[in-house]
């Protein structure tokens, strides 16, 4: 990811809030996050059956800089193209942003609530992909990054 294309990929806005609460260890599961995403690569279906306690986890985003956040309407998630797809990097760690934070001065780190998160993915997927296929990556760059595609997003909302 080039810093010159990824500044100049900012996407449309999305509804997006926060819980405020810190990320719980997964319930029935004795795997670390980043073992259980590296499951969900595998098996989708693992997506739904955790969907609450994600839900309940923080996460990170990258935004534009604007002199207010209220709004959540209005802010402008960082994506980035990849072969012939429109990328939205959400992390599950502030650490993990650094990198692409250096890349794209004009951006700033924004805390967000798992399922705020996931409805507003939704939205911006669904504004997105009618110019090309869009779907979130949860941890880029690690070796356990997972695509969220609007199918998966959708099912995880329908059952909270």
């Amino acid at each position: 990811m080039g810093s010159a294309k990824a500044r100049s990929t900012f996407t449309l806005s999305a509804t997006l809030g926060y819980n405020g609460r810190m990320n719980p260890p997964l319930i029935n599961t004795d795997k670390s996050f980043a073992d259980l995403m590296k499951k969900c690569r595998k098996d989708a279906s693992l997506w739904v059956q955790y969907s609450s306690q994600l839900t309940q986890m923080k996460f990170f985003a990258l935004v534009r800089k604007a002199e207010r956040y209220d709004d959540m309407r209005k802010l402008q998630f960082l994506s980035y193209e990849e072969s012939e797809t429109r990328l939205i990097p959400v992390f599950s760690e502030k650490k993990l942003t650094h990198s692409i934070q250096k890349e794209v001065p004009e951006s700033t780190v924004i805390e967000l609530g798992g399922q705020d998160l996931f409805e507003g993915l939704i939205h911006t997927i669904r504004s997105l992909e009618r110019l090309m296929g869009c779907k979130a990556i949860l941890d880029p760059g690690t070796s356990h990054s997972v695509f969220l595609t609007k199918e998966i997003l959708v099912a995880m909302v329908q059952v909270f």
